[in-house]
């Protein structure tokens, strides 16, 4: 018995002079600073206790870093604030001209958008897909009697700037999926797929079947390759913007079929050309070409008459599907939307300006948020883990707290968070938001000890480390757990 008992009690008896020792959060913090894996790097750790609005944790917490995806924080609460949880975006499917007696409409059909980054997507439960999108429309123009159009189908995405790419996003982002453009008119968020055909032997070339869907005029330089099999995606689409050439280069793995997704170069006329193309096969004549526009150059809207209003989801239901699976373009739409709301400027400086302004109402030092986009995306943000848990303090006293706290991806069960903390006693006790990128790694969020109910704010930020992030996470888990046990020292 005594032989049993004995490593029970020397193990009970360590944890016991640890903790006395003051092995806590804040000497793990120090501990890994220390680390070769973090010489030339930075971390940073800060924490509130909720009940009591009082910092119970301040490691190197005012030194600006690289936010990466944890910036979608501060652009979601703001907007839920700002917008309301039940703020809907819409969609409007217009005329002008005169329809005859015959069906004959003499002008043209519009697809105007108010920047719904969900229109087309089938991503949530009022978003349909854009196959069924195309099919109502052409029910819709039949029952109101059109049969061919004297005009042009027109995607209108002018209720956004031009510019669809904030400032500082990097050349190897912004031709592929997550790096797509929030324009005025969204639709199938704004990607494709490119279908390939790896080769028979490694080194050999790789054949493009094709787009899904088929994205018009659009035309690739192939440099792409076929690698080992298992070896993955590591495919690269090049491009900017309203271009029609991508340049596609990297490699696939052998073997099977393959695609990699892209950004669409002009989704506003993906939306005008799909349509045309879908009323062509309803047998409605359309006789001039599709176009669209990102300036406002045609007739009043006051003009038009609207057949039919597309609504989206509740905000609260969109902001959920922004941080659970970190959505870039959904993050840029609510920032150029805030723009819009505030100063009827639908850009990306309007919407950061509305961001800030908004935080600094919240009592943020402006110095603390330093931003040039609503994701994350760009490696110019930096803001300080001090600015997280303080704004994710502030939200736990706003009215609208319960729907931005459920927004967030849950430890060990969803989202960017379904592998973090698994196991452990943070599984379903935290909800926060990862930021990742090359050489950073962020965790911004609640923890929630279910032993004595109490409840904090915290945001960790790690720059430039040497290891790997699957290494890292591990060392974050350790001091987010000491957190979680009130063992902040």
């Amino acid at each position: 018995m005594i032989a049993r008992i004995f490593p029970v009690l020397t193990i009970g008896l360590f944890f016991i002079l640890s903790c006395a020792s003051g092995q806590g959060a804040l000497t793990e913090l120090k501990k890994l600073s220390e680390t070769n894996d973090l010489r030339r790097g930075s971390i940073s750790f800060y924490a509130h206790e909720l009940s009591t609005s009082k910092t119970i944790l301040n490691y190197y917490g005012n030194k600006l870093l690289i936010p990466a995806s944890n910036q979608k924080l501060l652009t979601t609460a703001a907007a839920l604030s700002i917008l309301g949880p039940d703020f809907t975006f819409k969609t409007y499917l217009e005329y002008d001209g005169h329809i005859s007696n015959k069906g004959v409409l003499d002008g043209n059909i519009y697809i105007r958008g108010e920047g719904d980054p969900t229109f087309g997507s089938g991503r949530i439960s009022s978003s349909e897909a854009w196959s069924e999108v195309l099919n109502k429309i052409c029910k819709i123009l039949s029952e109101a009697g059109i049969k061919q159009i004297n005009g042009s189908i027109i995607g209108d995405a002018s209720w956004f700037e031009y510019n669809s790419i904030p400032d500082y996003w990097i050349w190897t982002d912004i031709g592929n999926y997550y790096g797509t453009g929030a324009y005025g008119v969204n639709v199938n968020e704004n990607t494709y797929k490119l279908l390939l055909k790896p080769g028979k032997a490694i080194g050999d070339s790789v054949e493009i079947l094709g787009t899904d869907p088929v994205i018009p005029n659009i035309h690739f330089l192939n440099s792409i390759k076929t690698a080992t099999e298992g070896s993955g995606d590591n495919g690269y689409i090049y491009g900017a913007p309203f271009t029609s050439l991508r340049v596609v280069s990297g490699t696939i793995p052998k073997g099977l079929n393959f695609s990699i997704k892209g950004s669409m170069p002009d989704p506003a006329y993906f939306v005008a050309s799909g349509i045309k193309d879908a009323l062509v096969k309803s047998k409605i004549e359309v006789t001039q070409p599709e176009r669209s526009i990102y300036t406002f150059n045609g007739r009043p809207i006051a003009e038009r008459k609207v057949i039919h209003t597309f609504i989206s989801s509740p905000l609260k239901d969109i902001i959920k599907e922004t941080n659970v699976n970190s959505l870039n373009l959904y993050a840029e739409s609510l920032l150029k939307t805030i723009g819009k709301k505030l100063y009827n400027e639908g850009s990306t400086k309007a919407g950061i300006k509305a961001l800030q302004e908004f935080w600094n109402s919240k009592g943020i030092d402006p110095s603390s948020i330093v931003i040039f986009d609503g994701s994350g995306l760009s490696t110019f943000n930096w803001v300080c883990s001090e600015a997280f848990s303080q704004a994710l303090l502030q939200m736990s006293k706003e009215k609208y707290y319960a729907d931005f706290y459920n927004s967030l991806p849950v430890s060990g069960v969803s989202g960017t968070l379904k592998r973090v903390g698994k196991g452990t006693k943070l599984e379903n006790n935290m909800r926060a938001k990862s930021g990742s990128m090359k050489r950073v790694l962020c965790y911004s969020g609640y923890i929630r000890n279910p032993e004595t109910g109490k409840e904090y704010s915290f945001s960790v930020m790690v720059n430039n480390f040497e290891c790997t992030a699957s290494a890292l996470i591990p060392k974050l888990e350790k001091i987010l757990l000491l957190l979680q046990a009130g063992q902040y020292n």
